[in-house]
């Protein structure tokens, strides 16, 4: 009898905790894309966040496989310092960008970054990445930073 509800113990915590991990890897794949490699966009898990906040800014994006590309917010353009890309402003406080990344085979690519602005409302902007580092912006959503 006893072994018995030691079995349904473990059976339980091993059922609530494949639960959990579901639900945490479906939460940081909330609003994410799916694989498109006939189309460059954009996308951010949340219509907004939290400006200076523990909560991360989750984009993902898609493009063809081998492009290179930088996912930026409040920027017009990016510089480059080998993978360390800056946000380049056209007014108002510099923005945040990820590092240079490719695009891989599934043509699917995911990150995040803490957001550092003042409340308002945002681009975040990918920004396709050539032979030469010179960046194009091609395809941008809109995110509200609140206080």
């Amino acid at each position: 009898m006893r072994r018995q509800r030691w079995r349904v113990t473990i059976i339980g915590f091993a059922l609530l905790a494949a639960i959990a991990l579901a639900r945490g890897i479906q939460s940081s794949h909330s609003g994410s894309l799916s694989p498109n490699c006939a189309r460059i966009q954009v996308k951010v898990a949340d219509d907004s966040v939290t400006s200076r906040g523990t909560k991360l800014l989750h984009w993902s994006a898609t493009a063809a496989a081998g492009v290179r590309y930088v996912i930026a917010i409040n920027a017009t353009s990016v510089t480059l310092a080998g993978t360390v890309a800056t946000a380049v402003p056209a007014s108002g406080p510099v923005g945040q960008a990820s590092r240079l990344q490719t695009m891989g085979h599934d043509c699917l690519g995911r990150g995040s970054f803490g957001v550092l602005l003042p409340p308002g409302t945002y681009s975040v902007t990918l920004f396709r990445i050539d032979t030469s580092d010179s960046a194009t912006a091609v395809v941008s959503t809109k995110i509200r930073v609140t206080p």
